[in-house]
């Protein structure tokens, strides 16, 4: 069994693009990305560049450019990042280039950069198929391939948060790099809420365990056959807790 480093998931990239169209040839216009140490809250680092709009190969979508002109008066600078002076622009190769720099930079030694999408149809497809458009290879894998969709779902389904709504939006909306910050901030508070739940479920079977193994001693010292009963129920329930939330605390930081 392939063992489980918390190592390799510690560290996830979010990416953001803003675009011209919905397929996954779509042209690019903007590319933002935040790397973030789940387990500490931290953002290690920013990436921001403006794309060059020639793109010949790549599509548009009326009903995606028609939303941006709806944002034109609304979202004044988000729009004009995307539509306004052609200067300081690079050519998409380029871009995805120093993306790929970016990323790889944040996982030495050949640790597996884990990247997530507002969907990973979305702007993970998007930057996949601009790096196969010119043979580059994108610096995450496949198996890598993550959505931030998936991590908003569970955070509502099972810990009754929804930071991507809830937590105060700092920047400009449809800014790339802004909102690459934003899904990043969020994707931490659900990680965070996550282990606070860990940590203290495991104090409670810690304590079951304790109390399991005094149970065990008045049974084996007195014949106690209350302290039997009672220690072989706290062992079915401490049978179905996971074997790394009682070794070690596993990923738990128990500060």
């Amino acid at each position: 069994m392939k063992p489980i480093r918390k190592e390799d998931y510690q560290v996830i990239t979010t990416v953001d693009v803003e675009t011209l169209g919905k397929a996954s040839n779509a042209k690019i216009a903007t590319i933002g990305a935040a790397v973030a140490d789940v387990f500490s809250g931290e953002i290690l680092g920013k990436f921001y560049v403006r794309c060059d709009l020639v793109q010949p190969e790549r599509s548009i979508n009326l009903e995606v450019t028609q939303w941006w002109n709806d944002k034109k008066e609304t979202d004044a600078v988000a729009y004009d990042e995307v539509f306004g002076s052609q200067s300081n622009r690079l050519p998409l190769h380029e871009a995805l280039d120093l993306l790929s720099q970016f990323i790889t930079a944040h996982y030495p030694n050949g640790a597996r950069p884990q990247v997530m999408g507002n969907g990973s149809e979305f702007d993970n497809v998007i930057l996949v198929d601009a790096y196969e458009q010119f043979g580059i290879v994108p610096p995450w894998d496949f198996g890598a391939n993550q959505s931030l969709r998936t991590v908003v779902l569970m955070g509502r389904a099972l810990l009754g948060i929804d930071p991507k709504y809830n937590l105060v939006f700092d920047g400009i909306k449809h800014h790339a790099l802004d909102d690459a910050i934003h899904e990043a901030l969020y994707l931490i508070e659900i990680f965070t809420a996550f282990l606070h739940v860990l940590s203290h479920h495991r104090l409670l079977m810690l304590e079951l365990k304790t109390s399991t193994d005094r149970l065990d001693a008045i049974w084996f010292n007195l014949g106690s056959m209350g302290a039997k009963a009672q220690a072989d129920k706290n062992r079915q329930a401490l049978e179905i807790i996971p074997k790394f939330l009682l070794e070690n605390g596993g990923f738990i930081n128990n500060d």
